[in-house]
C-alpha cells in the first residue's frame, strides 16, 4: 500500500487485492484483481463486489481482428513490442473490432507484441469515462474497481 506512482511523497494511495492460481508454481496468465485509488488510505476495504471472471480475448494478425469478452463494463487490450505500445478499450458491449493500420511510416506496435486483456468493472460509467481533458494513468485508475487480466500472447 503506497502511492501508485512518483514515489511516497506525492499522487495518490491504491489498495490491490489481487487473485491468481499459483498451484502451477508459476505466476498464472490470468489474475483477477479490486482496486481502490484514492487520496487517502480507507479505513477498511470491502471485497464484497467479487471477482470478476477471467475475459475471453484474441487477435489475429491477418485480419487485425480484436475478440473480447468481457463481463465488466469495458475492456482494455495491450499491444506491447519492444519499442512501444498501444491501447485500444472498447465497451463490453463491443466484442470484435478491427485495428487500422498505423498511418505512413509509423511503427506497428500490434505485429509480434505481448498482448494482455483486460475486463474493467467501472462501477455502471460508461468506457468514456477513461478518456478526457487531464485523464492520465493515475485518473483512469480512480474509475477501475475491480478488473481481471489474461494474457493472449
Amino acid at each position: 500500500m503506497a502511492p501508485p506512482h512518483r514515489g511516497l511523497e506525492v499522487g495518490a494511495y491504491a489498495v490491490i487485492a489481487a487473485a491468481a492460481n499459483l498451484s502451477s508454481g508459476a505466476l498464472s496468465p490470468v489474475m483477477s484483481a479490486q482496486m481502490f485509488v484514492g487520496d487517502e488510505m480507507p479505513r477498511e476495504v470491502s471485497l464484497d463486489a467479487g471477482w470478476l471472471e477471467a475475459p475471453g480475448g484474441s487477435y489475429d494478425d491477418g485480419s487485425r481482428l480484436i475478440g473480447a469478452t468481457a463481463a465488466g463494463d469495458a475492456w482494455r487490450m495491450r499491444f506491447m513490442s519492444t519499442t512501444g505500445s498501444w491501447v485500444v478499450v472498447g465497451p463490453a458491449s463491443v466484442s470484435n473490432f478491427t485495428l487500422p493500420m498505423p498511418p505512413g511510416s509509423m511503427e506497428d506496435h500490434a505485429a509480434s507484441s505481448s498482448i494482455f486483456l483486460e475486463d474493467l468493472d467501472l462501477g455502471g460509467r460508461a468506457p468514456a469515462a477513461l478518456f478526457g481533458p487531464g485523464l492520465d494513468d493515475e485518473a483512469q485508475n480512480r474509475l477501475i474497481q475491480r478488473f481481471s487480466q489474461q494474457v493472449v500472447r
